[in-house]
């Protein structure tokens, strides 16, 4: 029914939201990977292999893999383990940096994402022909996550400061489209053409985040595509989901000019 319907996802976003507190209270956190860490050596027995796959980093630093039962294909006799960095791709051979020559019939490349330097951000341009890969070149910011000054109408879904590492970015997606839907209803009442977010307002914003994700899990040394070259956050909500629904519940016209 419905409302069971209803009452599960309750179930699991609350569970899940409780989990956040592990990365904004690092303590917390810290208990959580002596289990892990239990669990690995008990279930990976080759001592070796285990030392291989043992995170260097603090638990939540970088993203979470949930599941664990990959452990056991890493020991079957037709899989090895190779972590010595690639040096060059030949015609049929991988070789690593310590000489290593591995036979190839399929190359997978699972290198990730180019997040702090989105080739988009390129070809998105504001006023004076600014682009938004220049007006990022201070920092990565939007006002939560869906606007900057200099680029009037236009925003950002999964923005700045709006991923999550503890609960679903759909609910984050559904906060944004709320509140842009909210923003046109106000400026086409007011019968305005164009409006941005105040340049105080932007600043002020990404200053807050700053200093909240400086406690956070994710700025406990460890280097991820949560953090810009200078080492700032600037992927994640430094907070629970339930507090960005908060901010963004209403629309406030005031920290917006309008033309």
């Amino acid at each position: 029914s419905t409302f069971l319907r209803q009452t599960y996802r309750a179930w699991l976003y609350f569970t899940r939201e409780l989990k956040g507190l592990a990365f904004l209270w690092p303590g917390l956190m810290h208990r959580i990977e002596g289990g892990v860490r239990r669990n690995l050596a008990h279930k990976v027995a080759n001592p070796q292999l285990r030392q291989k796959i043992m995170p260097t980093t603090p638990l939540g630093c970088k993203r979470i893999l949930l599941s664990d039962t990959w452990w056991s294909t890493l020991e079957l006799p037709h899989v090895t383990l190779e972590t010595d960095p690639i040096h060059h791709i030949e015609a049929a051979h991988l070789v690593t940096e310590t000489g290593a020559r591995h036979a190839l019939d399929v190359l997978v490349l699972a290198t990730g994402f180019r997040y702090q330097d989105n080739p988009m951000a390129r070809l998105f341009k504001g006023e004076n022909d600014l682009t938004l890969e220049e007006f990022w070149k201070k920092q990565r910011s939007a006002y939560l996550g869906m606007m900057m000054p200099s680029f009037p109408n236009f925003f950002l879904l999964t923005g700045p400061f709006t991923g999550l590492g503890h609960n679903s970015i759909v609910f984050m997606i559904e906060c944004q489209t709320r509140w842009i839907q909210a923003a046109l209803a106000h400026v086409t009442t007011q019968r305005k053409n164009e409006f941005r977010v105040r340049a105080q307002v932007y600043e002020a914003f990404a200053k807050e985040m700053n200093q909240r994700s400086k406690k956070t899990l994710w700025m406990q040394g460890c280097q991820s595509w949560y953090l810009d070259p200078a080492g700032r956050n600037t992927a994640l909500w430094p907070g629970f989901s339930l507090s960005y629904w908060w901010r963004t519940r209403h629309f406030n016209a005031k920290d917006f000019e309008y033309a």
